[in-house]
């Protein structure tokens, strides 16, 4: 990736105002997850392709954010955790890549659709606080806007 390309990528990771949860190609997930690690950002990537009912979905996050061991396994302990991640210490931002959507989605589709809520709103937070967050997914879902639109 040329450095002008890899610089901008960057910029657009740790600016807060450019948060948000994105459907994104394989090759912008990969683009970004490199760009991300390199730059400083945590990084965590959640599959969820063998998931396919809530719970595996909250243990999912857990595990792979390494919640507190008081996590209480559904939506507002998950809002709870994702809008306090000081035990990861997100200095320049946070970059969350979720993949393997089509199951959960198509087994679980309102816990799904309930968890994607959660996480936008952990987002807005997040954003709020002037924290750069943002959630790429391998899988449209009404309302997800594409990563690249969103340059």
């Amino acid at each position: 990736m040329a450095s002008s390309a890899h610089s901008a990528l960057l910029a657009r990771l740790r600016d807060p105002d450019r948060s948000g949860v994105y459907l994104a190609t394989p090759a912008d997930r990969r683009r970004a997850t490199s760009v991300a690690h390199a730059g400083g950002l945590q990084v965590r990537l959640l599959d969820v392709a063998h998931v396919t009912d809530k719970a595996g979905l909250l243990t999912v996050f857990a595990d792979a954010l390494s919640f507190p061991d008081h996590f209480g396994h559904n939506l507002d302990a998950l809002l709870d955790c994702l809008t306090d991640l000081d035990w990861l210490a997100p200095e320049y931002g946070l970059l969350i890549v979720i993949e393997g959507c089509a199951m959960p989605a198509t087994t679980c589709t309102e816990a799904f659709d309930d968890v994607l809520d959660v996480v936008r709103d952990a987002v807005d937070d997040w954003r709020a606080r002037g924290i750069a967050a943002h959630v790429l997914l391998d899988l449209s879902r009404p309302g997800l806007p594409l990563f690249e639109e969103a340059e």
